[in-house]
């Protein structure tokens, strides 16, 4: 295992690929010292927004590990993580003063239950400004994962045989990378393929983004709303903290983009039944059963902090890890959500499709997925869309 200097270097690493600095951090996040601790708070405090997030879920991570240790055995064996619990209090503590927090308020004037501290606004301590540009095209370097920006053609066998070409893979290769992509057309290809991608796309009125890896953002921790209420100017919700609830209170200005999805899950187990016999005892035979669910949901990306909050999923239950406090959820109904967002004066930018998910209309096929991967996905090349400028207010889809 690399040593905790080497792991904080990868992860403040502006040069480092993202993912490999993501990995850096989840290897930090395994070791349970004050020292892996303290790099983790310096990690946090990351310009990068991707980097930053994810930092602090592992602080989280490392709280909730600790706690259950402690909670599983008798209070005298407890004691013997009690260095642990100090060690990471002074490391969150060790925070420079011009980091300090302000106060936002997410119940009644007066209410002081109601105060939550969140980090101030401040794009260029976060990275996230509103629109940022991308590369020019000549210049691209590295390399690139190519998005769609609007639709492509049906019965483009001719458009995917070449490009399958230029990026020399099989055309049926290619096809089902297209489709399953949603919306991101080749994961990772070279700059000077990438140029030759983007002239090929734009001569058959494709228009595509190239994005290089190195200015991708790695999607935050999903954070699950127990309860939620918008009004014109932002979202109040309580969000699954284990098994707490926390206040939030955001901004519409500070959302970045809303992408949502219904969901149609499909999950296999295992159970035991007795078939009973004439002669004997009965004989335990398993079968597997099939369990349907679906979900519709809204995820809320906010700029500062980078963090996700999901609507319309329940969250997890820790009552097994003995974590069962006084957290409280109810089913959000994320159609009536859209509705009330598409009848604001300025309702915050909604992702390609996520109007259909309003009340009384079908979800669009497009919105429809089989698996979480295929959403992340699609979600990824949502969020890059709109940090780059190329998705447009859309209430009235």
């Amino acid at each position: 295992m690399a040593s905790i200097e080497n792991l904080l270097g990868t992860c403040l690493d502006e040069s480092a690929d993202a993912f490999r600095r993501l990995d850096a951090l989840k290897e930090l996040g395994a070791i349970d010292s004050p020292a892996a601790y303290r790099a983790l708070c310096q990690a946090a405090r990351c310009p990068h927004p991707h980097i930053s997030a994810a930092a602090e879920e592992q602080l989280i991570q490392a709280v909730g590990r600790i706690l259950r240790r402690a909670l599983a055995v008798s209070p005298e064996a407890a004691s013997k993580y009690t260095p642990l619990l100090q060690g990471l209090t002074a490391a969150l503590l060790d925070k420079p003063a011009a980091a300090s927090p302000t106060v936002a308020r997410t119940g009644k004037a007066g209410d002081t239950a109601a105060e939550v501290t969140e980090p101030a606004p401040h794009a260029s301590a976060t990275g996230i400004e509103q629109i940022e540009l991308l590369p020019d095209v000549e210049a691209l370097t590295g390399p690139c994962m190519l998005l769609l920006v609007g639709g492509f053609p049906a019965g483009s066998e001719q458009l995917v045989a070449d490009m399958a070409n230029a990026v020399q893979t099989p055309v049926f290769d290619l096809r089902r990378d297209v489709n399953a992509g949603h919306g991101v057309l080749v994961r990772e290809v070279d700059a000077r393929t990438a140029r030759e991608l983007l002239r090929l796309l734009e001569q058959n009125g494709v228009k595509a983004a190239a994005v290089p890896k190195s200015l991708l953002w790695a999607l935050p921790p999903v954070h699950r709303a127990a309860s939620c209420g918008v009004d014109d100017a932002g979202m109040a919700c309580s969000v699954a903290a284990y098994d707490m609830e926390e206040p939030i209170r955001v901004g519409w200005d500070d959302v970045l983009v809303l992408s949502g999805a219904r969901l149609q899950l499909e999950t296999v187990r295992i159970v035991t039944i007795e078939k009973p016999r004439l002669l004997g005892k009965p004989v335990k035979l398993e079968r597997n059963v099939t369990d349907f669910e679906s979900i519709t949901l809204l995820d809320v990306f906010c700029r500062n902090p980078w963090r996700r909050i999901r609507l319309g999923e329940k969250p997890p239950d820790l009552s097994a890890l003995g974590l069962t406090g006084g957290m409280s959820w109810t089913q959000i109904d994320v159609p009536d959500v859209v509705s009330q967002l598409l009848a604001l004066p300025e309702p915050p930018l909604f992702g390609p499709g996520v109007a259909t998910l309003a009340s009384g209309n079908d979800p669009a096929d497009a919105l429809t997925f089989a698996s979480r991967p295929a959403y992340e996905m699609f979600t990824l090349r949502v969020v890059h869309l709109a940090r780059f400028g190329f998705l447009p207010l859309e209430p009235a889809e």
